[in-house]
């Protein structure tokens, strides 16, 4: 509602007070649903429940690539009918969009190497989309996607992986593409140590 009313879309704040708890895409998201649809219950939700559907088809989609048709349509009917999955892909949330960008950037992260072992220019579509899962959730979507990586590496006894993904250009678009509005934000006093501290390391740690 700040959003729509002061046509500042950049601020996370509530009543002049700045919320410091997730980047911002979540928050456009919603605003432009919001935008399109008026601000009610049904443009609030729409993120997440297209979220929603599009992780049930993309997991067809992967699982039927590296394993089959039947595995693919079993394993999208599996995530359809989780009832944790079905309720997170219905409440205002982050949970379904980073889930599905955090998705998106593993398909790529699998078509642009892991699928033929060689980097193709589909890599630097991983990177782009992990920024974005970056200004949904913040450098944990990075340890997230890093943990998952390392796995393969280890999988696959081949530490030069690490090169052959262009680790360099990824992390230039990511930074190109997610710092700017960070540090836009960092401007003000509380955000940076808030963010990043409380609301990233020590959520993340469990302290």
């Amino acid at each position: 509602r700040t959003m729509l009313t002061t046509g500042n879309w950049l601020d996370i704040s509530v009543k002049n007070e700045v919320i410091s708890e997730k980047p911002i895409l979540s928050y456009w998201f919603c605003t432009a649903s919001a935008w399109l649809f008026g601000l009610n219950e049904f443009a609030l939700r729409l993120p997440t429940i297209l979220a929603g559907i599009l992780i049930a088809l993309l997991t067809c989609f992967i699982c039927g690539r590296m394993y089959g048709d039947s595995s693919g349509f079993l394993s999208g009917y599996i995530v359809s009918t989780m009832i944790f999955f079905v309720y997170i892909s219905h409440e205002v949330s982050i949970d379904a969009l980073l889930t599905l960008f955090y998705l998106i950037t593993m398909i790529f992260l699998y078509v642009g190497y892991f699928e033929h072992n060689r980097a193709n220019w589909k890599i630097y579509l991983f990177y782009i989309f992990l920024a974005i899962s970056v200004m949904l959730k913040g450098p944990v979507a990075i340890l997230l996607v890093g943990l998952t990586g390392l796995f393969l590496i280890i999988k696959k006894r081949n530490p030069k992986i690490i090169w052959e993904i262009k680790p360099i250009s990824g992390i230039i678009i990511i930074i190109i593409l997610a710092s700017p509005w960070f540090i836009y934000e960092s401007m003000h006093a509380k955000f940076a140590y808030d963010f990043f501290v409380n609301q990233n390391i020590t959520r993340f740690t469990g302290i």
